[in-house]
């Protein structure tokens, strides 16, 4: 009985020491530094200037960004593309015949819609602060960014039937502008300690300060010289794909 009791105190010390020192070293391995890549999904609806000419729309966006040692905050890239089908300027009025249609080739109807297209990129930081102290890395994130927007009106001649459409005249109509852009987002970000569920939510915000970038615009017969003040504003979520710089790479982590 006396023996048995040694072996059970034997295998307690000895068996829970690599237990305690795998979670040691876990947690030692969510302040390494690490690569973050984000994926993300949004929905925006629009103020400013922009509100006169787009509607609410969707993006899709990627970022990469670096997480220093023993930091929670990281810096990177970005980049969004914005998407949607309502356009209230219509740049094709004076193509139409009273019933709204617009004559292609061979006398026929073109198919002509229009369509609402933009893009973001900028270089950013973010930073989180947490709720306690068991993950620094995870809790109330603010981004803070600058960089370029450009928006412009996309005609979507499906069939290829309005010859007034087709490259260089296209540049007439599409209204191209671009300028310098801020963003702003604030949300919440989890950072798992097993590394398999990481992502972030919240209010996404965009100021733009942009001009038309087209020498003529064909629908007023005249140069857009105006200076714009486009706005967004929305929601976005994102999943984080991170892969952390271990210390010992020959070490194996189980």
């Amino acid at each position: 009985m006396k023996n048995l009791l040694y072996i059970y105190v034997f295998f307690f010390v000895f068996g829970i020491q690599p237990s305690i020192a795998q979670q040691a070293i876990k947690q030692e391995l969510q302040e390494n530094p690490a690569f973050l890549f984000g994926f993300e999904y949004g929905y925006h609806l629009v103020g400013g200037d922009l509100s006169q000419r787009f509607g609410p729309n969707l993006n899709i966006g990627a970022n990469i960004s670096y997480l220093p040692q023993n930091k929670n905050y990281h810096f990177g890239i970005k980049a969004s593309y914005y998407f949607g089908d309502t356009v209230k300027q219509d740049v094709l009025a004076h193509l139409r015949d009273k019933n709204g249609y617009i004559l292609g080739i061979n006398y026929e109807y073109a198919q002509v819609k229009l369509r609402q297209r933009g893009f973001e990129t900028s270089a950013f930081v973010s930073k989180v602060f947490p709720f306690g102290n068991q993950n620094s890395r995870t809790g109330l994130r603010v981004d803070l960014g600058i960089g370029l927007y450009q928006h412009w009106i996309r005609l979507q001649d499906d069939f290829v039937t309005a010859a007034q459409l087709n490259d260089p005249y296209d540049k007439g109509y599409d209204r191209l502008s671009n300028g310098l852009s801020l963003t702003q987002f604030v949300g919440y970000q989890y950072i798992s300690k097993d590394k398999r569920i990481n992502f972030y939510a919240g209010f996404d915000f965009l100021q733009a300060f942009t001009k038309n970038r087209r020498y003529y615009d064909f629908a007023t017969m005249s140069v857009d010289t105006e200076n714009r003040t486009d706005l967004m504003y929305g929601l976005k979520a994102g999943w984080i794909l991170p892969i952390y710089i271990e210390k010992s790479p020959e070490t194996i982590y189980y």
